[in-house]
């Protein structure tokens, strides 16, 4: 993390970057906003990886990791053979190296029998696939003609020519055809009396008859024959496989070789299994509770898991993904079950939706009640002193990325002027149709219940004063004294808030308040009464309290002062520089003096005593 300027106030940013091998996850820039916190979330660096690769038809992929420089090797199966690279590595970029190979299925069929010899094939599971060797042996007083071993080739042949058995002496030689059993092997050899020894053997023709159909399949014999040594062939309908052996051959007892085989429908691999197996690996990776930092990604984690509809899992069919309310997609929504079994693209993944920071209005400002603006994130407008709002005060982040409802507008003019009906709250949901977070449910009108509470003990305060006033005047007149001739000038009343709760992010404070005269910079804070009384007051009024309510309306109570026999309404002088003055907005301009009648105003109502 590097300070941009190394500095770490308002406005300086903060740039992320990692180390070699590494990728960032999560902003790579930060910057120190107004409320003393740093934008986004932090990142951090992961090292990088490229998932699981590519597996052919036929093949196994082999590796210790799937990270940056890992290697992964390929090998095919038995019966096969790569064409492409065997080995590929993790690159920088989190993809492996190159293409991923095929393997090529081979079979190269049974070897046709060899007279007074015998077959034997070393792997009865895969006699006849690539790379299988076949053994030849003849019988007692034969010898071998030709290679004793075969090997089966990618061309799908056997190498070298079929050997055969010749006899070791001259004796009578019987010809046996290929698709005829010589049921008893015998020699037989001329006496000196002109006869042949034993009897003359017998062959006997082989027929393995034809093999049965298979559903949604046919079959292809490759020599049009049935006899010994055939071999017939299983194919299966467009996206169905065969299950089983897809060769079979007529073997010596007339049957044909291994299990009859049957055509299963091709279907996509579980991707529902795959996440769900993900997830439970990732629930059950522990982590020490201590590592906060490790839990929160893990639970922020967990509530943007993706979920996927798979469907038939069928070749053509198509599966979709979906997120959570509040999420959007990064990827494809759906991904095509292709032939042999392969879903295409990848697998994608949720983000939160976020909605873009609303412009400023026009004499008035706006509040924030979250540090960022994530789905259901929730803003509150409020006007200038003396200014009205036309609109709702608050507006949500909805699920598409945009505010709920219209933008409101603070005007002179309280009338209504129509359009905005549109943007009313509830406490579930507004008329625009975004839904709106339990945790905001009620909390949009935390303002306006302040402010009308602040504004009721405001004026109750006030008008208790009067009453005070009026029997405490009451009392003078039935005592034999008469009031002043003139009215002594009402302080000025305080303002009445309308939302108590809204704060100066630069500071903290109250940006809404009523500043008493005595602690006013300006010069209307020196203002001296329109009149004096004598000198020489009666006692009455030595005692008379003077009443100054805040804006939170609590009454502070100061002692009258008398200064040179002139009763005033202030405290005593002192030293204003050593007054702490906090930042404010500018206070409103002083009421117009006006002599009158005696009387208190309240709000701009006269009230007489």
């Amino acid at each position: 993390m590097t300070l941009v300027n190394s500095t770490t106030y308002l406005g300086s940013m903060a740039v992320y970057e990692c180390e070699q091998d590494y990728w960032l996850n999560g902003p790579g820039l930060r910057i120190c906003s107004n409320n003393a916190q740093w934008s986004g979330e932090k990142p951090f660096c992961e090292i990088i990886s490229c998932g699981q690769p590519e597996i052919p038809v036929g093949g196994t992929v082999t590796g210790y990791s799937l990270e940056i420089h890992s290697e992964i090797h390929y090998q095919c199966e038995p019966g096969h053979y790569l064409t492409g690279e065997s080995v590929r590595i993790c690159t920088k970029e989190g993809r492996w190296s190159g293409n991923p190979p095929n393997c090529t299925f081979v079979d190269c069929g049974r070897v046709p029998a060899v007279i007074k010899g015998e077959v034997i094939y070393e792997d009865e599971d895969t006699p006849t696939f690539l790379d299988s060797r076949v053994h030849y042996k003849c019988m007692p007083n034969f010898r071998l003609i030709g290679n004793e071993i075969r090997v089966c080739l990618k061309s799908g042949r056997w190498s070298s020519d079929s050997p055969k058995c010749e006899e070791l002496e001259v004796k009578l030689h019987i010809d046996v055809k290929e698709d005829l059993l010589l049921m008893v092997f015998s020699v037989r050899t001329c006496l000196n009396n002109g006869s042949w020894t034993s009897s003359v053997p017998e062959c006997k023709y082989i027929d393995c008859g034809v093999p049965p159909a298979v559903e949604r399949g046919t079959f292809r014999l490759l020599s049009n024959e049935t006899s010994y040594g055939s071999v017939v062939s299983y194919e299966c309908e467009e996206n169905w496989k065969v299950d089983g052996r897809v060769r079979r051959h007529c073997l010596e007892n007339g049957t044909w070789s291994g299990d009859f085989p049957k055509c299963v429908e091709v279907l996509c691999p579980s991707l529902s299994a795959e996440l769900e197996r993900k997830y439970k690996e990732e629930d059950e990776k522990e982590i020490e509770p201590w590592n906060k930092a490790l839990l929160e990604r893990k639970e922020k984690e967990r509530k943007l898991r993706i979920d996927v509809d798979e469907g038939s899992r069928r070749v053509g069919s198509f599966a979709s993904y979906r997120c959570n309310k509040g999420q959007k997609i990064v990827g494809e929504v759906t991904r095509n079950c292709k032939q042999h079994g392969v879903w295409d693209g990848s697998e994608p993944k949720c983000e939160w939706v976020y909605c873009d920071k609303p412009q400023n209005i026009e004499n008035g400002r706006i509040h924030s009640l979250k540090d960022d603006l994530i789905f259901g994130s929730v803003v509150e407008y409020f006007c200038l002193p003396k200014f009205y709002l036309h609109g709702s005060f608050n507006r949500t982040c909805t699920d598409n990325g945009t505010w709920s409802g219209r933008e409101p507008i603070c005007s002179l003019d309280d009338r209504d002027i129509g359009g905005f009906d549109d943007n009313s709250l509830t406490e579930t949901s507004n008329l625009s149709g975004g839904p709106l977070d339990e945790s905001y449910a009620g909390a949009s009108y935390t303002g306006i219940y302040v402010g009308v509470a602040v504004s009721f003990f405001l004026v109750l305060g006030v008008a208790l004063a009067l009453l005070y006033f009026k029997a405490n005047g009451n009392s003078s007149s039935s005592n034999g004294h008469s009031p002043p001739s003139k009215p002594i000038d009402p302080p000025p009343y305080p303002m009445v808030m309308t939302y108590g709760d809204l704060n100066d992010p630069t500071t903290g404070n109250n940006i809404y308040e009523h500043i008493p005269d005595d602690f006013e910079s300006s010069s209307y804070a020196n203002m001296s009464p329109t009149s004096s009384f004598n000198s020489t007051p009666p006692n009455s009024y030595s005692n008379l309290p003077i009443h100054t309510y805040s804006n939170t309306g609590r009454e502070l109570n100061y002692p009258p002062y008398i200064n040179n026999s002139s009763l005033t309404t202030g405290k005593p002088s002192s030293d204003r520089s050593s007054v702490s003055r906090r930042p404010r907005m500018p206070p409103p301009q002083p009421p117009s003096v006006t002599p009158s009648s005696a009387g208190v105003t309240v709000n701009g109502v006269a009230v007489n005593t």
